[in-house]
């Protein structure tokens, strides 16, 4: 049996897959991501939400992470209570939300430098994206999205659990992780009003994924481009309208 070790100096201290503190972990999670139960008519949508919808699972992650600091289970826990607060604790102030997604992002930073599991790197790299295009920080989504493209096939060869259950909720195949970011950049562009950047960056998408862009209605959106106009408002147009969603799997 693995021991969990106690680093010194601020270090993390290591996952223990047979210890109570990852069992406790697991548990919570179970609920926070329980997943609604299909109708019986598939014509009719679910009344049940998912389970990160619930106040009590998402305290359940808050206290697990303030019992147990500077763990590897505490920074899973945390990647994904800021993946289950992306949808349910938003203010309706938009300055407001930029500012809870940009301390979102920071947290992410610091978790990414801090975790030793690969896994939960990766999908802290992954939610911090949505996060920083969402406080309209560009050249910051830039940045990130720059950084997960250039490690792009650990992303897609990667088989953990945690990751690959992380992708399937963003309903997002590891192996289209690669055309999303590049479409989510071209998205950031339009948003700051940088067509040729735009229009650059959606041919690039086209001509590496030309299939993911017929079957995401993306040859459109490319063809208005070239045409000198926008497919996207900017951030100022999107003032008097709210913030669009946007998640890993969720096509802007």
């Amino acid at each position: 049996m693995c021991v969990a070790v106690l680093m010194s100096g601020g270090r993390s201290r290591a996952a223990d897959v047979d210890s109570p503190r990852k069992k406790e972990l697991d548990n919570a999670l179970v609920a926070l991501l329980k997943q609604p139960v299909e109708a019986s008519d598939p014509d009719e949508p679910s009344s049940e939400n998912p389970g990160w919808y619930r106040p009590a699972n998402r305290q359940t992650l808050r206290d697990f992470i303030a019992r147990n600091p500077n763990t590897e289970e505490a920074y899973q826990a945390e990647v994904w209570l800021i993946f289950a607060q992306g949808s349910t604790e938003l203010s309706r102030d938009r300055s407001e939300r930029k500012i809870q997604r940009a301390n979102r992002a920071e947290r992410l930073k610091t978790i990414i430098g801090k975790t030793t599991q690969p896994a939960t790197a990766k999908i802290a790299n992954l939610q911090r994206a949505v996060e920083l295009i969402q406080a309209e920080e560009a050249n910051g989504f830039q940045n990130q999205a720059d950084e997960i493209l250039a490690h792009i096939e650990q992303y897609e060869s990667e088989k953990d659990e945690q990751f690959l259950l992380y992708t399937k909720l963003e309903r997002t195949s590891p192996a289209e992780i690669d055309p999303w970011l590049r479409c989510m950049l071209v998205v950031n562009a339009c948003h700051a009003h940088d067509l040729k950047k735009a229009l650059v960056l959606a041919q690039e998408l086209k001509r590496k994924f030309p299939e993911w862009c017929n079957r995401e209605n993306f040859v459109g959106k490319i063809d208005m481009l070239e045409r000198g106009r926008s497919p996207y408002p900017t951030w100022d147009d999107m003032k008097s309208v709210g913030q669009s969603s946007v998640g890993l799997g969720r096509r802007p």
